[in-house]
């Protein structure tokens, strides 16, 4: 746009339908309509296009089907003979959602996706956002900045282009994850026509743009026009136009510059008057743009609630949203409750970010029910003056450091009025107070409330109470406890006249006016004068200042109202047997075939759980030879690891489904241990260990000096492997894989090929027994205290630390033909009570043991045989119920067998044959949905089983 030379014109859309015909009779109670069509035919794709019924009446259509039509919910009456004709126009329409029982639909029959990812479709934009063209011009058209906006894992998006007829094109290109994102059209027929572009994500779900492209067309005279624009609602203009014209409330307009063919503004027209005077008649209408037009669409109540793990417990109806964020809300309420998403443009910038666990839409209209979701952060919707829509934090409320990088317009003395209004700041409270809910670690939610200033202002009115917001931390509560605080009391605002176009679009203007040198724009206007031909703009903005310090109010604690007294005492009554539920998702790692999880595990049916491949690498590949698998015990369903036996690189997961990120490679213990004061010599990590009662992550890395043989060394990390420290050797000389490494208390145990060492964790003096090959478990309610098997696997030991040294007490040592202890266990609730699994070579079979009392009696309890040594490899008992365990088994290399499961469960002491529930059982066909295995030992153990 010129500003100061200007001729206005305003593109208006066709008057000729598509189409004619008639009513055959009433439309039904879904809103379908008989016809019987007179002239034209209805294109293809008919969704959105106006019917106008009498020439009055205006529906939106959803889709045809020979002389069916199908409608939006309407309050119209049609009878038989009703005139009826069809538009190639999209209006600003709602869509209304519709409660059946206690099922929901959308826009009155769109029931919930069967693929649940299709309630997020991708959002489709394109550049330009509006067009006006000549026959013959090619303009490129982009759909690049498209977004997908269903839940992770994102993937890429594919775009079709269909200009129907009107013109040619051939779609081209593939960047910015999105395939076929360019669109060259060259227009074939003049009119007002839309360029449909259709994106699809790799769900199926498939979102349509429709832009508007004006061909060949002449627009109508301007005599004046005027353009404002405020912060909240975007643009809205006025026009006057030389005679009378027959255009529908809200058809599609563009204002434009002849002298340049910019488009200045695009929106809806909405008549106000037609005046007369010496035979000439001239219209007064109003230009809505789209975030204007949502102030006349009427929205209903409905809430949506956020999905933490939708790949695991995926939404199955409306009031659910996987991973729900304030941008995913945004475009669920848009998306599903209007066609604004298709006429134009909506940026959301990061859809994953600032997660709220839910949104409650109250009855209003469509402007309002957005500032429900905005104002949960103190959002606005930045409106552009064709069309476009950006979701943006309001800059006054923008901390310092992103106020100033934020693109500022220089506005000086040269290129403004002299003139200038300055409206002093005016304390409108004394305190403010700003609460919130924000995400915590664990997908809880957490609250907090912060005040500002620490201690009442002296000048002002009471407290200002804001109130459901949705912080990313507390920290940033108490951010924009400070800047409300700014905005209500410290800023000023300024009025002045500029000779300049001034695009809302920069969000900060720097002048030379001495008490105003950083504004945020609150309003512009811009006023026409055809007498001039040229524009006046007026803009008012309010200073940015630095706020007062702010501080948290504690949070009450909860009211406790005490029990009632206890009942009279009774006589003794025998409990009744605990009632065990297994859990349902199980997590196995596998030698050679990667990490599976199920989500559908249960002990107690004969159905065989779901293995699904969880080994995606973040950045690229997969995971494929596990070496060991574990997780947090405070949080395992939160924090899960892995160490693969190819690269030695530890992976942290925190999501069912979601990528593995590498947390600490070899290049990295390396670094950690130089810095340490450790030798710069090759490293390799080895094992990780997580501590009981506090969750802590450690690492043994092998140093190899080539000459005394490898030297371990310890990491620390108590923040789930972001950061490592604390580096300690162990002064080991051994050679081979570290078996076993438990960390309990202060106490460390590892075992390595023909040794078992332990020590202190903050210590340095270490001792060892060239004894054990395995160290099975530690007593964590006694951790100086250890159990391993020994020497050629026919003894059972105890270990325990004293004073520097390890004191060994051999048990099981009477029987030459019981070889090895493959598994061992506790009683949660009685440490002394203890089971361990033993190989008997003369049976061949699995013997399960007890004691009481730690071994000093012990007792065989049940046999499970034959099996082959090696083949059960842990045991790990579920929860706090002992005798119900999960069997791990590992392929008997030497045997070259193929008949191993990954998993059994034991329901009970007395299970002689327990069940199947991966691989293939010995003598059973194969299960479906297992972890695949291969003569190569595929479905070999290579892991820890998690359990949650």
């Amino acid at each position: 746009m010129n500003p100061l030379h200007t001729r206005l014109g305003l593109l208006a859309p066709t008057t000729t339908p598509l189409w004619t015909g008639t009513a055959n009779g009433a439309q039904s109670s879904t809103f379908t309509l008989a016809v019987t069509t007179v002239s034209g035919a209805l294109p293809t794709d008919s969704s959105g296009l106006l019917l106008v019924r009498a020439g009055v009446d205006l529906v939106r259509m959803k889709s045809h089907s020979g002389s069916t039509l199908y409608l939006a919910e309407n309050p119209l009456t049609f009878t038989a003979g009703d005139a009826l004709a069809v538009y190639d126009l999209r209006l600003p329409w709602p869509r209304y959602q519709r409660l059946v029982s206690t099922t929901v639909y959308k826009d009155y029959d769109i029931a919930f996706p069967a693929t649940w990812q299709h309630s997020l479709p991708p959002a489709a934009l394109v550049t330009p956002e509006v067009a006006w063209l000549d026959i013959g011009d090619t303009q490129v058209f982009s759909a690049l900045n498209s977004q997908v906006m269903a839940p992770d894992p994102a993937s890429g998006l594919t775009a079709t282009w269909d200009c129907a007829g009107w013109g040619t094109g051939t779609a081209y290109g593939s960047a910015g994850g999105v395939t076929n994102c360019y669109f060259p059209l060259t227009p074939t027929a003049t009119g007002l026509h839309y360029l449909k572009c259709t994106l699809t994500d790799e769900w199926g779900g498939a979102f349509s743009r429709y832009v508007a492209v004006w061909v060949g067309t002449t627009p109508t005279a301007v005599l004046g026009a005027s353009l404002d624009w405020s912060l909240e609602r975007g643009w809205r203009g006025s026009v006057t136009l030389d005679g009378t014209l027959t255009w529908f409330d809200y058809s599609p307009v563009a204002l434009v510059d002849l002298d340049t063919a910019e488009i200045i503004f695009y929106g809806f027209y909405s008549p106000q008057r037609v005046s007369g005077d010496l035979g000439m008649e001239t219209t007064e209408a109003e230009l809505l743009s789209p975030l204007n037009a949502a102030s006349a669409l009427y929205g209903y109540p409905f809430i949506v609630t956020d999905l933490a793990d939708p790949g695991s417990t995926p939404p199955d109806n409306w009031a659910e949203v996987g991973k729900l964020t304030c941008a995913r809300a945004l475009w669920y309420l848009l998306a599903w409750h209007s066609v604004l998403p298709q006429l134009a443009n909506l940026y959301l910038g990061d859809p994953t970010a600032r997660r709220i666990a839910g949104q409650t839409f109250s009855a209003g209209n469509l402007l309002n029910l957005i500032g429900q979701v905005t104002q949960a952060a103190f959002y606005v919707l930045r409106a552009a003056a064709t069309g476009a829509l950006t979701l943006e934090v309001q800059p006054l409320y923008a901390d310092a450091a992103t106020w100033a990088g934020l693109p500022a317009y220089t506005l000086t003395a040269a290129n403004r009025s002299a003139a200038y209004t300055y409206t002093p700041p005016q304390a409108r409270c004394s305190e403010v107070r700003v609460s919130g809910v924000y995400l915590a670690v664990g997908d809880d939610y957490a609250p907090a409330i912060a005040r500002c200033p620490a201690h009442p202002a002296a000048w002002g009115a009471g407290t200002q109470e804001v109130t459901k917001l949705a912080p990313l931390s507390a920290a940033e509560l108490l951010q924009w406890a400070g800047r409300h605080f700014a905005v209500e009391n410290q800023a000023a605002t300024v009025d002045v006249d500029v000779y300049v176009e001034i695009d809302p679009s920069w969000a900060r203007v720097a002048t030379d006016i001495p008490d105003a040198p950083s504004l945020a724009l609150d309003s512009l206007r811009l006023a026409y004068d055809p007498g001039a031909l040229s524009w006046r703009t007026q803009l008012s903005a309010r200073t940015y200042s630095a706020a007062p310090s702010a501080d948290y109010v504690p949070i009450p604690p909860a009211v406790v109202i005490p029990p009632p007294s206890p009942p009279p005492v009774l006589p003794p009554i025998d409990p009744l047997p605990p009632v065990l539920t297994w859990p349902t998702i199980v997590y196995v790692g596998t030698r050679l075939g990667g990490i599976y999880h199920t989500t559908d595990f249960n002990a107690e049916s004969a159905t065989q759980p779901t293995w699904v491949l969880d080994s995606a690498i973040a950045g690229g590949g997969t995971l494929t030879t596990i070496r060991q698998l574990g997780a947090d015990p405070l949080a395992p369903g939160d924090w899960q690891y892995c160490i693969d036996t190819t690269s030695r690189t530890l992976y942290r997961h925190t999501e069912l489904g979601g990528d593995w990120t590498p947390i600490l490679t070899n290049a990295q213990a390396q670094a950690a241990i130089l810095a340490g004061g450790g030798p710069d010599l090759p490293c390799r990590i080895d094992i990780f260990a997580t501590e009981k009662t506090t969750g802590t992550l450690f690492v043994i890395a092998i140093i190899t000096d080539g000459v005394y043989g490898d030297y371990a060394w310890r990491l620390t990390s108590t923040d789930h492997g972001s950061t490592w420290s604390d580096p300690i050797e162990m002064l080991d000389e051994g050679t081979g894989e570290v078996e076993s490494f438990i960390v309990q208390g202060n106490y460390i145990w590892y075992s390595r090929v023909g040794r078992i060492i332990a020590g202190l964790y903050s210590g340095a003096t270490w001792t060892w027994r060239y004894r054990s090959y395995e160290m099975l478990c530690v007593d964590y309610t006694f951790p100086e205290l250890a159990w391993s098997r020994g020497d050629r696997g026919d003894r059972l030991y105890s270990h325990q630390w004293e004073m520097g040294s390890l004191i060994d007490t051999p048990y099981f040592d009477t029987n030459p033909s019981i070889r090895s202890a493959d598994a061992m266990w506790f009683d949660p609730a009685n440490m002394e009570h203890q089971y361990m699994l033993w190989y008997d070579s003369g049976t061949g079979a699995g013997l399960l043991y007890e004691t009481p009392d730690a071994w000093i009696t012990w007792s065989l309890v049940v046999e499970h045989g034959p099996i082959t040594p090696g083949d059960f490899w842990g045991m790990w008992p579920y929860a706090a119920y002992p005798t119900h365990v999960l069997i791990g088994r590992r392929k008997n290399t030497s045997l070259g067998s193929v008949n191993p499961h990954t998993l059994h469960i034991m329901n009970g002491l007395s299970d002689t044959t327990p069940i199947g529930r991966a691989g293939i059982s010995p003598g059973v066909s194969p299960y479906t949905g297992s972890i695949p295995q291969s003569s190569q030992g595929l479905c070999e153990i290579g892991g820890v089983v998690i359990v949650r």
